[in-house]
C-alpha cells in the first residue's frame, strides 16, 4: 500500500501514537519537534537570534517517546516552519519581512537576513542531529500568498531583500512602481470584468500585462528564483547532519497559487525527494479572498467581479464556475479538484520527486484574523467528501498520502479513510 501521513501534535502522539499505525494506517508522523540548542551549542555558533531552550527535562521525555514510536514502526518527519516565524519576527525590524509600504510583518522572517538563515540552517540541523528525524518536511518555505492581504503579500522590500534583489539582477525601485500601477489598473475593473467576461486569461492578455508591468514579472520571476536557492540550501543542510538517507521534502501551495508565492514545482521537483501540495478544498478557493476585499474596498470595485476574476486568472474556472464573495468563503471546491491539481503537479514535476498531497479531513468554521469575516467549509465537509477526496487522490495516482489534520478528525472518519485508500491506491 502506498504510505499515508498526517500532521500530528506532539499531545496527540503521546496520546495515539502506539496505534497509529496499526489503527489509522498512519506510517509517517509529520510533527513540530522543539529545538535544544543546550544540547547543540556547536550548531548555534554565531547565531544572534537563538531559540528559547526547551526544558531539559521534556527535552529527554521526548526523545524517549520517539524511540518508542519508531520501535512498533512509526516514521518521524520533522515539520519546520521555515519563514513563519513570529517569534524570530519580534526581535526586530531587521529580523521581520517589511510590506512594499515599508511594514515590518508581525509573523514572517525576512529571507534574505544573514542571521535569520544562520538561525534556519542551525535549526535544522539540530532537529536531525538530536532526534535522528527520517526526515524533515519544510513548511513556509515561500513568501506570502494572496490571502494575508494586499501589503503583506508585497514583500519583502527590506534594505536586505532590495540589495539581494539587485545583486540578482533585479530592480527593486522598477518592481515597487509597477506593482502600485498594477493594483491600479486592477481597482479600474475594466481589466477583470473583460477577463470574466471572455472565461479566460489569453495569451494576447497575459502579453500585454508583461508590457505594461514588467516590474511586477520580474517580481515573481525573482521570488522563484530566491527560494529555489535557499531550498537547495536546506536541503543539502539536512542531508550533510543526517546522511543521505534522510528523507528531505517540503509543502507547496496548490498549482494555482504557488508560482504567485515563489514556490515553483519544476525547481523543487529537481531538489527534493518528495513534494506534499496542500491540496485544501477550500483553503484553494480562499486564497485570494482578503486581496479581494482589501482591493474591493481601497477602489470601490465590486468585491464578487474581483472574486470571479481570480477564478479565471488562476485557472480554478476549469474545475467550477467562478463563485462570487460570499460563495467562495463559505464553500469549497469538489473532491475531483485534488486529481486536477495532481495533473497539473504531474505535468510540473520533471525531476520525478514523489508527490504526497495534503488533503484535509475536518471541518472549519472561524473567523480569519486577517479578513475579518468567516470562512466556513461546513456545508461540505462530510465523511462522504473525505472518502470522496482520498479516492480522487488516489485516481490522481498519488504516490502517498498525508492528512492535515490528524489531532481535529473524527478518528471513525480516519479508521474509514485507511481502508478507502488502502482498497484505491493498490
Amino acid at each position: 500500500m502506498k504510505p499515508i501521513g498526517a500532521f500530528i501534535s506532539l499531545k496527540a502522539l503521546k496520546e495515539y501514537g502506539n496505534r497509529l499505525l496499526e489503527e489509522y494506517g498512519i506510517e509517517y508522523a509529520h510533527t513540530h519537534l522543539p529545538v535544544f540548542p543546550e544540547e547543540a551549542r556547536e550548531l548555534y555558533s554565531g547565531v544572534k537570534c537563538l531559540p528559547e531552550n526547551f526544558e531539559k527535562e521534556s527535552y529527554g521525555d521526548l526523545k524517549r517517546l520517539l524511540e518508542e514510536l519508531r520501535r512498533i514502526g512509526l516514521k518521524i518527519f520533522a515539520s519546520y516552519p521555515v519563514f513563519s516565524r513570529p517569534e524570530i519576527a519580534r526581535r526586530g525590524a531587521e529580523y521581520s519581512a517589511w510590506t512594499i509600504l515599508g511594514k515590518p510583518h508581525y509573523a514572517r522572517a525576512c529571507p534574505t537576513n544573514p542571521d535569520v538563515l544562520r538561525r534556519i540552517v542551525a535549526d535544522l540541523r539540530s532537529l536531525v542531529k538530536l532526534y535522528g528525524v527520517e526526515g524533515v518536511i519544510l513548511d513556509f518555505i515561500r513568501f506570502e500568498s494572496p490571502m494575508a492581504g494586499l501589503d503583506y503579500f508585497l514583500t519583502c522590500f527590506c534594505p536586505s531583500c532590495c540589495e539581494n534583489m539587485r545583486s540578482l539582477g533585479y530592480n527593486p525601485v522598477s518592481i515597487k512602481r509597477d506593482w502600485l500601477r498594477m493594483l491600479d489598473f486592477l481597482g479600474k475593473g475594466g481589466f477583470p470584468k473583460e477577463i470574466v467576461k471572455q472565461g479566460t486569461l489569453s495569451t494576447p492578455d497575459v502579453l500585454d500585462l508583461y508590457n505594461e508591468f514588467p516590474g511586477v514579472f520580474e517580481w515573481f520571476k525573482y521570488r522563484s528564483e530566491y527560494i529555489e536557492s535557499v531550498v537547495k540550501i536546506f536541503a543539502s543542510t539536512v542531508k550533510e547532519e543526517g546522511g543521505r538517507g534522510t528523507v528531505v521534502g517540503a509543502n507547496l501551495l496548490s498549482p494555482w497559487w504557488s508560482l504567485l508565492a515563489g514556490q515553483s514545482y519544476r525547481a523543487f521537483s529537481r531538489i527534493l525527494e518528495i513534494i506534499e501540495p496542500m491540496l485544501y478544498f477550500d483553503w484553494m478557493q480562499w486564497e485570494g479572498l482578503t486581496a479581494v476585499k482589501e482591493l474591493s474596498h481601497a477602489y470601490g470595485v465590486d468585491k464578487n467581479l474581483l472574486s470571479k476574476f481570480y477564478y479565471v486568472a488562476t485557472g480554478l474556472s476549469t474545475i467550477v464556475e467562478p463563485r462570487n464573495y460570499d460563495e467562495s468563503r463559505l464553500s469549497g471546491l469538489p473532491p475531483a479538484s485534488i486529481e486536477a491539481g495532481l495533473a497539473k503537479i504531474s505535468y510540473w514535476n520533471i525531476g520525478g520527486a514523489r508527490i504526497w498531497p495534503v488533503v484535509l479531513i475536518l471541518r472549519t468554521d472561524i473567523v480569519h484574523h486577517l479578513l475579518n469575516e468567516r470562512i466556513s467549509n461546513i456545508s461540505m465537509a462530510t465523511r462522504e467528501f473525505f472518502v470522496e477526496s482520498v479516492k480522487s487522490a488516489a485516481r490522481g495516482n498519488a504516490d502517498g498520502l498525508v492528512y492535515w489534520n490528524f489531532d481535529g478528525a473524527e478518528k471513525d472518519v480516519v479508521r474509514e479513510l485507511y481502508n478507502v485508500w488502502r482498497a484505491e491506491s493498490g
